[in-house]
């Protein structure tokens, strides 16, 4: 994908002397060199500069070489608009979708999530444009706010607002090369006011308007003022989660690469999957490349295969059910319980048939199943019990910690997993059969007996000796960290009991919540939507999430059953700031803002 910088005419007053917006200086660095970066981590090194002083430019950034990136220059002497710049380079842009930024405006991070999500957004829907609007906080940054596009377009047509110009947008586009054809040649074009509208008439989507949480915008002299503010003293956002290293994970991690071991063969693998193991209470452990791998090994492991039907709860994360559908199985869904958000054990049988071979329950956001209904079903039945404890490391019912009482247990331990090994996964059993059986099918089903023989078609599911490394490291302070997660979900707790509105984590009787997510349900009783708390929140800094989606209503697995359940608390939930690192005055913070409505 190549980048389009429109640099035309821009130039910005500062310090007395008008300035081309690429060349403003910024503590050291000149205003492109931060849109390069902000270009480079999205993986987009080719960029074509629109300038109106092309020879100052390109005196300072040559060829681009020695920036990492590949610069071509087209020159604008006469202001063409947007669309006009476009179609002037038309030839350089040739017939692959573009990225188009305006070259008064920078984005952080954001712009790889926007760029991603566009790569990966393969049912587009048919939406013109995303609109944003722009407003400074704080005098730090200026900040756009996500707007739903669907919902504007929708609104847009019944109240006929057809002038694109009241429109104020981020200033980036994604545009596939069929816009080019709807643009005159050697004219000021706008793309808003003069293409847009075109293109809307004719029913035609050729490209999205990008509005992103975080962005600024140089424009004017008061804009750039609060750009060096912001650069100096950054608005500190509070993520989700993070990644919590402060042990040995550097000491283990060097000593792999000292000694060669990088790959998955080396001590720390064994070490890791039997301490892991012995934590959680299970005789064996099967170190996998992920969370999601797991599953599919557990699953392969006991037999499951084409036509089997294997119960799962529709909310979950959509790897559960996935897994299951790699097997060429069937996926039954089950709602979920109203006091635990985990599956329902009363609604269990009812789906039972004779093709059905085994349940995965998932104990969602860190809170334990009630495993006692579960197990009884499953040992009427003859049925497999698979737990999906992806996120529910150190979790207890009935002082038993959950992923030892299934035949299988899988955990994650992806980046924002309570222990990590950045990437990663285990699969753990108390039957020694399934444990071999889940090791040589994690290795291409090569004979343990005879190197290189497969006599099963197997994975590559194997975990590295580098992340076991850090995995070992993170497994040594797991106590500390399970602990740190409980005691900031009771601060959160304490704080929050008493909002009307706001419903409270669940906690199955005689259990152990190790909150890996800590999510609230915002009922209609709050003065505030989901939506528009959500947004109070990241005005202030806060990041958040919404509750996962059921599976059943996403298009791999979208059904006309109904689980009404499982979809009240998609539809309410929000997740608050989990970090191991918060801090008890972080959570205040946070407490106080959704408080004060």
């Amino acid at each position: 994908m190549k980048a389009i910088i429109l640099a035309g005419g821009q130039k910005i007053k500062d310090k007395g002397r008008e300035i081309p917006s690429p060349l403003v200086d910024l503590n050291g660095k000149k205003f492109l060199e931060y849109q390069i970066e902000s270009l480079k981590k999205s993986y987009i090194n080719d960029i074509i500069l629109c300038v109106s002083s092309k020879k100052e430019i390109e005196e300072y950034f040559h060829d681009g070489s020695s920036h990492g990136v590949k610069l071509t220059y087209s020159e604008e002497l006469n202001p063409l608009g947007t669309a006009g710049a476009i179609k002037k380079i038309s030839k350089l842009i040739g017939d692959e979708t573009f990225i188009v930024l305006n070259g008064d405006v920078y984005f952080e991070d954001g712009l790889k999530d926007l760029i991603e999500k566009h790569r990966y957004n393969k049912e587009k829907e048919n939406i013109l444009l995303t609109v944003g609007y722009v407003k400074v906080e704080n005098s730090k940054a200026l900040i756009a706010g996500l707007i739903d596009s669907e919902y504007i377009i929708k609104t847009l047509l019944k109240e006929k607002v057809m002038d694109f110009n009241n429109l104020t947008n981020s200033g980036v586009y994604i545009l596939e090369p069929i816009i080019l054809s709807f643009i005159k040649e050697n004219e000021k074009v706008s793309l808003e006011s003069q293409t847009f509208p075109l293109l809307y008439e004719k029913n035609l989507v050729a490209g999205e308007l990008l509005a992103a949480k975080y962005f600024v915008d140089i424009g004017t002299i008061e804009r750039l003022k609060s750009f060096r503010v912001y650069l100096k003293n950054p608005v500190k956002q509070i993520p989700v989660a993070e990644i919590f290293l402060n042990g040995k994970e550097l000491d283990y991690l060097s000593d792999c690469l000292n000694t060669n071991w990088i790959s998955s063969a080396g001590e720390y693998i064994k070490e890791f999957e039997d301490g892991f193991a012995k934590f959680i209470g299970s005789l064996y452990g099967v170190a996998t490349n992920n969370g999601t791998s797991a599953i599919h090994l557990a699953l392969a492991a006991v037999g499951i295969e084409k036509g089997d039907e294997v119960i799962v709860p529709s909310l979950t994360f959509i790897s559960t059910a996935n897994a299951v559908k790699y097997c060429n199985a069937v996926p039954v869904f089950i709602d979920s319980d109203r006091f635990s958000w985990n599956i329902d054990p009363k609604k269990i049988e009812e789906k039972i048939t004779s093709k059905t071979k085994a349940i995965i329950v998932v104990h969602l956001y860190g809170n334990p199943c009630d495993m006692n209904p579960i197990m009884e079903i499953a040992r009427k039945h003859h049925l497999i019990v698979i737990e999906d404890a992806a996120e529910a490391h150190g979790a207890e019912f009935k002082n038993q910690r959950v992923g030892s009482f299934g035949d299988i247990s899988c955990f994650s331990f992806y980046g924002n997993k309570i222990i990590t090994t950045g990437e990663g996964g285990m699969c753990l059993t108390n039957n020694k059969d399934l444990a071999d059986k889940m090791k040589y099918l994690r290795d291409h089903g090569m004979a343990p007996e005879k190197k290189y023989w497969h006599d099963s078609i197997g994975f590559n599911f194997r975990m590295t000796n580098m992340q076991a490394a850090i995995g070992l490291a993170q497994l040594e302070k797991i106590d500390e960290l399970v602990s740190k997660k409980v005691e900031n979900a009771n601060f959160y707790n304490k704080n929050l009991c008493n909002v009307k509105g706001i419903t409270l984590p669940p906690l199955t009787p005689m259990s152990k919540n190790v909150y890996w997510m800590y999510t609230i349900l915002i009922e209609k009783e709050y003065p505030l939507s989901k939506q528009e708390l959500e947004k109070k929140l990241l005005e202030n800094g806060i990041d958040t999430r919404p509750a996962f989606y059921p599976v059943t209503l996403m298009p791999p697995y979208k059904t006309n059953e109904k689980f009404p359940v499982a979809e009240e608390i998609s539809r309410k939930g929000l997740t608050l700031p989990s970090s191991i690192k918060l801090t008890e005055e972080q959570i205040n913070f946070i407490c106080n803002i959704i408080k004060n409505n």
